[in-house]
């Protein structure tokens, strides 16, 4: 009978420390796609810079040390709102309310799936060749490629020939 009570007070202490919303997933992935999320102004969303979970790896909620943008930040609520103040151009939230918790909710869940599939960044297209003006020669027109002496007036090759030693035996 003791074991069953203290067993009953572990459960109610346990079911009674844990937050009492601990965020919707659902309602955090619709947050994380809209871009209008923290009144954002310039048409992106946190889906716009981390398209398949990019750059929220699963240590993301164990992460000692967190920086966004060169600025330090003491929880990963701050560094939701930097990113909604800088690259959506929209206003914080609360970082206790409802649309962080829901929005964390989900980050986890994202962080963590292991068959996500980020996308790999398409490759810029190859820019093709410009055309070019046919190259100018840089020689004399009497130059002979060959042997690089001129063309004797008169036409000629303007080769000479050379006694060289018999090299057959």
């Amino acid at each position: 009978m003791k074991k069953m009570i203290v067993l009953a007070m572990a459960v109610v202490l346990v079911v009674g420390l844990s937050p009492a919303n601990a965020g919707d997933a659902e309602k955090g992935k619709a947050l994380f796609e809209s871009r209008t999320f923290g009144d954002g102004t310039n048409g992106k969303s946190c889906k716009s810079c981390h398209i398949g979970g990019k750059n929220l790896g699963p240590d993301l909620f164990e992460r000692k040390k967190l920086s966004i943008m060169g600025q330090e930040q003491d929880s990963l609520a701050g560094i939701v709102n930097v990113c909604i103040k800088q690259p959506m151009g929209g206003t914080p939230i609360d970082p206790n309310g409802e649309q962080m918790e829901d929005l964390l909710a989900y980050l986890k869940a994202l962080a963590t799936d292991p068959n996500r599939v980020i996308p790999e960044k398409p490759k810029p297209p190859k820019k093709p060749m410009a055309k070019r003006s046919p190259r100018k020669s840089r020689r004399a027109p009497d130059d002979d490629i060959i042997s690089g002496t001129q063309v004797p007036p008169g036409g000629g090759s303007g080769y000479k020939e050379l006694d060289l030693p018999d090299t057959e035996q």
